[in-house]
């Protein structure tokens, strides 16, 4: 058809064989450092997810979400068959916690920012042409989420630790004629 373009599940599906084939990795040698107080577990196979998934009913962590909730077209070419195209890749890594282990948690979850960004920062980790920015191209956050409560005194006994690692990506899209 005219007119198409890839646009970015490629370049989720692409990012998700990166962190598949590489992730695994990445974590063995974090846990190797004797200077790193926590063990990060590797996750299965089934835990990537292209796009969201129902998290705080998975059955097993962690898990990774690989989703794109936003871009933008900058400069096109004459005759608009070309555009760079800037989009922003969620990699969100999810733990639970169990009360007290908040600690741990979020220091695994700054072990699992480190590994997920040392997967994904090489060349092709997202596909062919598509490149991490140069400037302000990684963002990461962590949260820690109350998930089940066990009291009305608002005492909670397990939470959810999303470590949120943000790309943003340059490559450029061409138009079929």
């Amino acid at each position: 058809m005219a007119g198409e373009i890839a646009f970015v599940a490629p370049l989720l599906r692409a990012a998700i064989a990166t962190l598949k084939a590489g992730l695994p990795a990445r974590i063995a040698a974090f846990n190797a450092q004797t200077e790193n107080t926590v063990a990060l577990a590797a996750p299965d196979v089934s835990a990537y997810h292209f796009g969201g998934n129902d998290v705080l009913s998975a059955a097993g962590f962690p898990q990774i979400e690989v989703a794109a909730p936003q871009g933008s077209f900058g400069a096109w070419t004459i005759g608009r068959t070309e555009v760079d195209h800037d989009p922003v890749v969620n990699v969100v890594v999810w733990q639970e916690a169990l009360h007290g282990q908040i600690p741990p948690a979020y220091e695994a979850a700054l072990g699992y920012v480190r590994c997920v960004i040392e997967a994904l920062r090489s060349p092709g980790a997202f596909g062919g042409q598509v490149e991490i920015a140069q400037d302000n191209g990684v963002f990461w956050r962590i949260d820690v989420l109350p998930d089940d409560m066990t009291s009305d005194g608002r005492e909670f006994r397990k939470w959810r630790v999303p470590a949120l690692i943000t790309f943003r990506l340059e490559t450029v899209e061409k138009f079929g004629s």
